[in-house]
């Protein structure tokens, strides 16, 4: 960022940022449908797990901890095959 272009200006550039992979927790094929899970580390900020159906995020949840992340994932697995 530069004096003449502060980061509200209209000609600021955001820098570009890599995203990181995810670690695939499990995938599941139930009736011609796609549902993954993925944890996706954020530093200080904990670890998310990424519920996901055909590729698109349905529902997301942070932990503190990985173990935790872990459970609530394997929770939505079985809630997903007992759904369908």
């Amino acid at each position: 960022m530069t004096p003449d272009h502060p980061f509200y200006s209209p000609h600021h550039t955001p820098p570009q940022v890599k995203p990181r992979p995810g670690e695939k927790l499990w995938s599941l094929h139930q009736e011609g449908v796609v549902w993954s899970a993925e944890l996706r580390y954020n530093g200080e900020c904990g670890v998310e797990c990424q519920i996901c159906r055909e590729g698109q995020l349905v529902i997301g949840r942070r932990f503190d901890l990985k173990a935790q992340a872990i459970q609530w994932g394997e929770e939505e697995r079985k809630e997903i095959e007992g759904d369908m």
